[in-house]
């Protein structure tokens, strides 16, 4: 088997350059096989690819987008992201930290019709405006067809994972026909099957090709089912080899592929799957010619509809598209005169040069008209003037001074200052996404009298944290039975939908740069400074609550930067309480709304002593299991892991045992 040689090149006017894949288990056999797939087609197109472990490693590739392989990672970079959902429903709807993880995506790469609706529910639920999916999976390269061995043909069957085995007993009754010849991780293959163990395979997108074409059939026992309607990668790889394809019937799949493949029962049991089967194997050998034009159709359909450079364009236009959609730049057809004035109060004096001009770029790159900067100035520094002609004409600036002030006199300072339409701040050693202000802005838009909530004056995002050195772990209600403890210094800050109740009862905050703000909002009772030092953000917020409802974007475009030593509640920790107490007995007889959280029957509730996730748990409903699985087996784990649902404080308890469990191990 050789792959398709000729190159294209990408149009110089293309968008996509250089792509980065996010895969926390790329060290896996099945993974670096996959990454070796998108890396030959990738470099087909004339587009550089890498791939990574952690996000906080993609930052100095600086790709163009970002590929996430599994919803275990959010978005926790600048670059625009587009997550793959290549998993059944029921293996992330149960799980509300992979419903948020894919939340924060900028877009979705999906190949089944039935995922793509179920994550547009997602998407539509939480008015996450404008989120594209495109026509995109990990299948395989071109490649060109040549004739396999159909004289004496096998079955090519092919797994890495030691905790797939319900289907070792079919497989071992094959095995003692002489039929089978299994590939895979070292290891895979033991007891029984060890006999038609053929070896492993490099994970170069060609070895596994030429072990179906030297097989001449391929056997795939889940290559689709009815309900997700998704294609395995594992039947793709069967037919872009050039074998032919055993598989498993679904309606989905024989539309698809129609009479190129040779089908057996799903719910036949293991002796009549077996039957079936070899019946398949026999019928080629005798039939070598018929055999092969059925592996010419299967083969086109591939290369028509699925090889990997088919459907690079797909990716290519969902992020040209969704540069536009998402705010990374302007709509060709934007008018800055009718786009709304912005000031950003920034308090500073006291950081150093560095920090507070990354700040200033973050702000630069949202390429936006009518941007204004208010500097508060803690105390002065000397290199002021020469920053600002830096950042002129591209900001512009405006000084106020509160000298040796607290940090709430600074912010109310900051407000008395704003002339623009909106504002918000920006602490200066934080940082903002590229598209920041654009999302923030439609938000406002779309829900300002969409609803009940009636005029909407505040608009915020998701926001992370970008530590400098010690890792800060997930919140405890996101720690799921399926969390995986890796030591990043980027982890999620804040991602929940709005909810004036929990705010009233002090569960509820934002990051201080995550929010944008009509000035309307901004009245002589919240310019009554309440002379505090911490957690001064949050009694503003607390002041703009009990004035607007605020309306969540759904994306994640602030960057909350941990110093180790630097955190203002640490640091003024002898003031904290204080200053809490006084923002409690200001508040303290004020009212917010009650809000109610749409639940249905298939919604798992929450424990009483539980937080909430904000996403619900959804049952959803599992395919059925084929019946040759090995007897015994267990229903369908819902959460399609192997691992218990997730959520609950027992949840939650295993997960932190097996978090320690690793640590230890690592120590010893």
């Amino acid at each position: 088997m050789s792959n398709a040689s000729s190159p294209r090149s990408v149009d110089p006017a293309a968008p996509l350059r250089r792509v980065a894949l996010l895969d926390r288990h790329g060290e896996w056999w099945d993974q670096r096989e996959r990454i070796s797939r998108l890396r030959v087609a990738f470099a087909r197109m004339g587009i550089e690819f890498a791939s990574f472990a952690k996000s906080e490693e993609i930052d100095a590739f600086a790709p163009d987008c970002v590929l996430v392989a599994s919803p275990q990672d959010p978005k926790l970079t600048k670059f625009p992201t587009y997550g793959l959902v290549d998993r059944p429903m029921h293996a992330f709807l149960n799980v509300p930290r992979f419903v948020r993880n894919i939340l924060t995506y900028d877009g979705h790469l999906i190949l089944s019709p039935v995922l793509r609706q179920i994550v547009g529910d997602l998407a539509f639920s939480a008015r996450k405006l404008d989120t594209g999916a495109a026509f995109f999976g990990i299948t395989f390269p071109m490649t060109v067809l040549e004739p396999p061995a159909l004289a004496d043909p096998k079955l090519c069957y092919v797994a890495s994972d030691l905790t797939r085995t319900q289907y070792d007993v079919l497989l071992e009754r094959l095995a003692r026909e002489g039929a089978l010849r299994l590939h895979g991780a070292e290891g895979r293959w033991t007891g029984r099957l060890a006999g038609a163990y053929a070896g492993p395979l490099a994970t170069d997108a060609e070895a596994i090709c030429a072990a179906y074409r030297a097989a001449g059939a391929g056997l795939c026992l889940e290559a689709c089912d009815d309900l997700n309607r998704h294609i395995s990668p594992r039947l793709m790889e069967i037919v872009a080899g050039g074998a032919i394809a055993i598989a498993n019937r679904s309606e989905h799949l024989a539309e698809t592929f129609g009479d190129s493949l040779l089908y057996f029962d799903t719910a036949a049991g293991i002796d009549a799957a077996r039957e079936q089967i070899l019946a398949h194997l026999a019928w080629v050998k005798d039939n070598p010619e018929e055999a092969q034009r059925k592996i010419i159709r299967a083969h086109r359909v591939f290369a028509d509809r699925f090889a990997i450079e088919r459907l690079v364009p797909n990716l290519v236009e969902l992020h040209r598209k969704t540069l536009v959609a998402k705010g990374y730049v302007p709509a060709p057809g934007e008018r800055p005169e009718a786009m709304p004035s912005v000031s950003i109060i920034t308090r500073t004096g006291g950081r150093s040069r560095p920090f507070l001009e990354r700040a200033l770029d973050s702000l630069v790159a949202q390429n936006y008209p009518n941007l204004q900067v208010v500097f508060v100035l803690h105390r002065h520094f000397d290199w002021m003037d020469e920053l600002i002609a830096k950042y002129v004409p591209a900001l512009k600036f405006k000084i106020v001074e509160a000298l040796g002030s607290l940090r709430s006199t600074a912010i109310v300072r900051g407000m008395q200052a704003v002339d623009t339409d909106l504002f918000g701040m920006l602490d200066d050693d934080d940082e903002l996404l590229p598209n920041h202000l654009r999302t923030l802005i439609k938000t406002l838009r779309f829900h300002d009298g969409r609803d009940w909530r009636g005029r909407i004056l505040v608009a915020y995002a998701s926001s992370y944290i970008v530590s400098d050195g010690k890792v800060y772990p997930e919140r405890p209600q996101w720690r799921d039975a399926m969390f995986e403890e890796r030591g990043e210094l980027r982890v999620i800050e804040h991602y929940r939908f709005w909810n004036a109740e929990e705010m009233a009862q002090h569960f509820f905050y934002m990051m201080s740069n995550s929010w944008l703000a009509h000035r309307d909002v901004i009245d002589e009772e919240v310019l009554a400074d309440p002379e505090t030092d911490t957690c001064e953000d949050l009694y503003f917020e607390l002041q703009f609550a009990q004035r607007s409802h605020f309306a969540f974007s759904g994306e994640t475009t602030a960057i909350h930067h941990y110093h180790s030593e630097g955190n203002s509640t640490f640091v003024d920790a002898h003031r904290h309480q204080y200053d809490t107490l006084r923002h409690g007995l200001r508040t303290h007889m004020r009212t917010f709304p009650r809000m109610t959280q749409y639940r249905s029957h298939l919604t798992g509730r929450p424990e009483r002593s539980e937080p909430a996730h904000h996403i619900s748990p959804f049952q959803a409903p599992l395919p059925p299991a084929p019946g040759y699985v090995n007897p015994g087996t267990p229903p369908p784990d819902p959460t399609g892991t192997g691992a218990r649902p997730a959520g609950g404080l027992a949840g939650r308890a295993r997960a932190a045992l097996k978090g320690l469990t690793a640590r230890l191990g690592r120590k010893t």
